[in-house]
């Protein structure tokens, strides 16, 4: 699947302005669905959808654990489906899952209050400050950190929409 997710196009943070950023659990979420992949295939080809280099590292960590029916709806959208390549992108950042000084710095360059928000799980807060870097929305199906009060405030504060739904 490595190399599939590499024929996707890759752009830096600086060139993903206004991108919606999807979650791994959310990307993993939509296969796990059928009826979700056709409507994700139509939001794409009519949007900016990004997937952060630190969210396909965490996807490749875990798809040894997935299901051979959701390894295999998504290596069939990513063979089959160039024609929607172009609205869904790589968002190149220099952090890697695993490391939770470099997600910890990370995050403090963006905002020092987000780290406070954000001490539970860093890997989420990775996402929630690329957000806040690019002026993006975020996909997720995390109930636990994202979607708290304290962080909800925040994503409103820096007009981010979280939904956990495509």
């Amino acid at each position: 699947m490595k190399e599939l997710l590499e024929n996707l196009k890759s752009i830096e943070v600086s060139d993903a302005k206004g991108y919606t950023l999807i979650d791994t659990c959310a990307f993993i979420h939509i296969f796990e669905h059928h009826d979700k992949i056709a409507k994700f295939k139509k939001q794409i080809s009519n949007g900016k959808f990004g997937i952060t280099s630190f969210n396909i590292e965490e996807l490749m960590y875990v798809e040894h654990k997935l299901h051979d029916n959701i390894k295999n709806e998504i290596r069939h959208f990513l063979k089959n489906e160039k024609k929607h390549y172009d609205g869904l992108k790589i968002i190149n950042i220099n952090v890697h899952p695993g490391n939770i000084n470099s997600e910890k710095k990370f995050i403090a360059n963006v905002d020092t209050e987000l780290l406070q928000i954000m001490n539970q799980d860093f890997s989420d807060g990775v996402l929630f400050a690329v957000a806040v870097k690019i002026g993006g929305d975020i996909i997720t199906r995390d109930k636990h950190h994202i979607y708290n009060q304290i962080a909800e405030t925040y994503a409103n504060k820096h007009c981010i929409d979280i939904r956990n739904k495509i």
